[in-house]
């Protein structure tokens, strides 16, 4: 199998923060900017899709080694992503969360959670994350689902006992950023396949092989050939990335920071002085409702109704996260230019949301969500750098 070797892009990534944090972009390439930031900081996000929840746990395992949960108790949709420890946010049926430290407790999947968000420290999920979701029997729900799914993911992988009839109403149906790169996966696979229509064509083809045992393992020859195509398509979406980040840099020209200059986290045009110790009681509030906003969002659209237009949820919720932000930096001491140099970058992406909503539809929703995730790195960076109040005399020592 090819080994899980990360290609080194903090140089790029560090170029594109360092153009953010100056402030002087115009709106359209503050958002080309964020984009690309986040499309190298993320590892790639692999989605298996299908109506039968023992294959999607079968091929779970047999891809990180191991299953979060047993075969029998995949929720509707169940996230596996790279975390330096096991933990567990489950959202329930009323869109409540539990998070918990470790994988998943019987306790909780008593609970039958609609979604599952489980972090592990597998090394292959450094490079990619998985997202499992297992399509109702019901038809009305498969398009809210598959949307859904297509937000949350690259790469598709459509798993089915044979490609049908049925699979391929399904598979045409779904949206066109599921389709850009889809790879089936069949235990017998049909002798004369369904015709799809142009553009909703799989890039590759896996024969699984019978319905195993309970409890055996997927063979390792399709393991490994699947690991094989999947990391070699995302080596190739990396280059891809890099590729369109110095397309984009070079555009820039004299504008991007030199990449020596540009290694550190984040250079503020006023950052070169170290934050104030007043900077940690500044950001921790923002901080925090930054990401209660994000997570209030997320469950918002978990499983969008039929018909919705969640691009429109997104950048208004974005919006209104901009505004929130503005309000609790407008207080801010006007003499720590720490202060004023992060309160200048959410002005920035305030007005960038602004303009994103107005323009409206599914790339303007992605991008401002960027945007949103670039704000909270900032903010999560201006705390880390933030020193720490001195104890009081006696105390700790």
């Amino acid at each position: 199998m090819r080994d899980c070797v990360e290609v080194d892009i903090s140089g790029p990534v560090a170029q594109l923060e360092g153009l953010l944090a100056r402030a002087t972009l115009s709106p359209k390439d503050a958002a080309r900017c964020a984009r690309l930031a986040e499309a190298l900081r993320r590892p790639a996000r692999l989605c298996l899709l299908g109506p039968d929840p023992a294959l999607l746990h079968w091929l779970l395992a047999g891809l990180i080694g191991e299953a979060p949960v047993a075969a029998g108790q995949m929720p509707p949709a169940l996230e596996v992503s790279h975390g330096e420890a096991p933990r567990t946010v489950a959202t329930l049926g009323d869109g409540s969360t539990l998070a918990r430290p470790g994988l998943p407790q019987p306790d909780m999947l008593a609970r039958a959670p609609v979604f599952l968000a489980v972090e592990a420290p597998v090394a292959l999920l450094r490079r990619m994350s998985v997202l499992a979701v297992c399509l109702d029997v019901d038809p009305a729900q498969h398009v809210p689902a598959l949307a859904w799914a297509a937000r949350r993911s690259e790469i598709a992988l459509w798993c089915t006992a044979s490609f049908g009839p049925a699979d391929a109403r399904i598979w045409a149906a779904a949206p066109d950023r599921l389709h850009n790169h889809a790879v089936l996966v069949e235990r017998a696979p049909a002798p004369t396949p369904p015709r799809l229509p142009a553009g909703a064509e799989f890039v590759a083809r896996f024969a699984a092989g019978p319905a195993p045992d309970d409890g055996a393992a997927a063979p390792r020859a399709l393991v490994a050939a699947l690991q094989e195509r999947l990391l070699a398509d995302m080596d190739e979406a990396r280059a891809a990335d890099l590729d369109a980040t110095r397309l984009f840099l070079h555009r820039l020209g004299s504008a991007v920071p030199a990449p020596a200059a540009a290694v550190a986290p984040r250079a503020a045009p006023a950052a070169d002085a170290a934050p104030s110790a007043g900077m940690r009681a500044l950001v921790s509030e923002p901080l925090l409702y930054l990401t209660r906003r994000a997570r209030a969002l997320a469950q918002a659209l978990a499983w969008p109704d039929e018909g919705g237009d969640w691009a429109a949820e997104v950048l208004d919720g974005c919006c209104e996260t901009a505004e929130g932000l503005r309000d609790r930096a407008a207080d801010w001491p006007e003499d720590d230019p720490a202060a004023t140099a992060l309160r200048q970058a959410i002005e920035e992406m305030g007005d960038t949301a602004l303009l994103l909503q107005i323009e409206g539809g599914a790339e303007a929703a992605e991008t401002a969500a960027a945007l949103m995730g670039q704000m909270r790195w900032e903010l999560e960076q201006a705390l880390a750098r933030s020193p720490a109040p001195d104890l009081e005399p006696g105390v700790g020592r």
